[in-house]
């Protein structure tokens, strides 16, 4: 065992060896961060790039794992000149710090678009222009965003934006997908795009009184020959003894209306509805519910719950959430759910007779059938800017 470490020690030190950290920090003129200003780790050549990334709030960056050898830093910032810089790796980190210069030729007060490096900007906003950052190969949105500088998806389909997760991943700028990120990372096909936006400081209706949310929402655009169409996903398990369980996440989207719904169905004993996609369901409606140290499973439902005494169940679950434009100004946004719940039970017990000794014990058999059906609508004032 001691051998077996020592080689796994020496294999992963021979593997990083040679690899180093490139660091540092980026500035405008004033000496302000230059957050999300988009670096790029090129070979000498100018073409061929290594690694992407974007500053950070502080205007931080950093490059790990980075093999010994000479560099070009490539920074971008919009309504700044491209910067090159060149850069020695030794076995050692290296750290750079770098001042940007305002591009002269960007009047104030004019909308900074800039095409020739695949990004435009308008206040808040970032546009990328995926056609840019593809290399054809991408097969599902997941695959794009993993080209966006700054833009990262994790094993879960969960999306990152400059580090952190998004606030909201949106589809044709409507919030129908309950924080399922991997729902539309998967199934929107890479080929359905026509377009990627960051939107800083995002508001929603819980926002009413602030102009700095410090939200980010990712909005994913739909080509319109694409829309109302429906993507998403189905599986179905069989077992032994006639155990079943299925699922059905899907989706429809247009400039109007969009739909996400998801079913579920099994005999297996499994929750037919996670508290994870109550709370994603749900979202600001119950945020509040949650006492210190409380389980989230409280959260749902009682009849959802699965109790220890139940021998077999047959639950089946159909919910979803709908957003509906009204004007430019207000949407109808809602969410519903229709369940069966079928439950048999057995509970052992014992009774002890008050004037004999004799005991007698027994499982106590039932069966229970609950349906349930809920409708949550409301109105929403749209507090961001309309993109084109």
């Amino acid at each position: 065992m001691g051998w077996l470490f020592v080689g796994l020690f020496v294999g992963w030190s021979m593997l990083t060896m040679g690899q180093a950290k490139v660091s540092g920090t980026l500035s405008v003129e004033d000496g302000s961060p230059a957050a999300g200003a988009f670096i790029r780790l090129m070979l000498p050549d100018s073409i061929t790039m290594k690694k992407f990334t974007a500053a950070n709030e502080d205007g931080v960056w950093q490059f790990k794992r980075v093999k010994k050898g000479d560099y070009l830093l490539n920074v971008r910032y919009l309504g700044y000149k491209e910067l090159f810089y060149s850069v020695h790796v030794e076995e050692d980190s290296a750290v750079v710090h770098l001042q940007l210069e305002p591009d002269a030729l960007l009047l104030p007060g004019v909308e900074v678009t800039a095409d020739a490096i695949g990004i435009t900007r308008s206040g808040d906003t970032l546009k990328f222009n995926v056609k840019y950052f593809s290399t054809g190969a991408e097969m599902s949105l997941g695959d794009v965003l993993n080209q966006l500088p700054g833009v990262e998806v994790g094993e879960n389909g969960t999306v990152f934006y400059a580090g952190k997760k998004v606030d909201k991943l949106l589809v044709q700028g409507k919030d129908i997908l309950n924080n399922k990120h991997k729902l539309a990372t998967e199934n929107i096909r890479a080929n359905q795009l026509s377009g990627v936006y960051v939107i800083n400081d995002y508001r929603d209706d819980k926002d009413i009184e602030t102009q700095k949310s410090g939200k980010t929402a990712l909005d994913v655009r739909i080509k319109k020959s694409e829309q109302d169409k429906w993507s998403g996903q189905f599986k179905l398990l069989g077992g032994y003894k006639n155990k079943l369980e299925s699922g059905l996440s899907s989706f429809k989207i247009d400039e109007k209306f969009g739909i996400t719904i998801f079913a579920k169905a099994n005999n297996v004993g499994e929750l037919a509805m996670s508290a994870h996609d109550y709370i994603g369901l749900k979202g600001p409606q119950i945020y509040g519910q949650l006492g210190r140290g409380q389980d989230v499973t409280s959260l749902l439902p009682k009849g959802f719950v699965i109790s220890p005494q139940t021998t077999s169940n047959l639950d089946a679950v159909l919910a979803g959430s709908f957003d509906q434009d009204l004007s430019k100004k207000s949407a109808l946004k809602g969410d519903f759910i229709f369940a069966d719940l079928s439950r048999h039970e057995a509970q052992f017990f014992v009774r002890q007779y008050t004037n004999s000794s004799e005991k007698m014990s027994a499982n106590q058999k039932g069966h229970s059938s609950q349906p349930m059906a809920s409708l949550h609508v409301l109105s929403e004032t749209k507090f961001n800017k309309e993109l084109n």
